[in-house]
């Protein structure tokens, strides 16, 4: 990657202003976390939503982009070769990867899975594995709630950064 001026600008402000951004991001977390475990019930649950999420977003962005998968294949390459072959095969999202990825015995989530898809939380899906239940109250209130707070939050981490 070429650094441009403006890169540098930017690293530059970070830089400056990294105390009041990082205690704003991790603010963000902690906040967005508490509020995604109130939605799915318990801190497990929410992580595997979480990963839910992320692999449905990666999907959306595979259809309007030339480098198909570019961000799960790296972030997959560091759980494992034979998990990252599986996952580019059938691009599902499984039981045992969400379990590489989070780092929390493979049980522990099958058993949590099981959970949320008896709850109607999520569901399987024959093409991309493991999928949100788009018609549960739960996606609703993530759609309506706890994404406009991090679209506010992620604003004001930006405003912070280049301030």
């Amino acid at each position: 990657m070429v650094m441009t001026e403006q890169n540098l600008n930017y690293k530059e402000l970070l830089q400056k202003n990294f105390l009041d951004t990082w205690v704003h991001y991790l603010e963000f977390n902690i906040t967005r976390h508490r509020r995604m475990v109130k939605l799915a019930g318990t801190p497990i649950r929410a992580l595997i939503a979480e990963v839910i999420y992320w692999h449905e977003l990666l999907i959306l962005a595979e259809k309007g982009t030339d480098e198909p998968f570019e961000t799960v294949r790296t972030e997959i390459t560091k759980t494992g070769k034979e998990t990252l072959k599986r996952y580019l095969q059938s691009k599902k999202l499984s039981i045992s990867l969400i379990s590489n990825m989070t780092g929390l015995p493979f049980e522990t989530i099958r058993r949590q899975v099981r959970t949320m898809e008896v709850a109607g939380l999520i569901q399987q899906s024959e093409v991309y594995g493991l999928i949100i239940n788009k018609e549960s109250e739960f996606h609703q209130k993530c759609a309506n709630e706890l994404v406009h707070f991090e679209q506010n939050q992620i604003v004001k981490l930006i405003q912070k950064a280049l301030d």
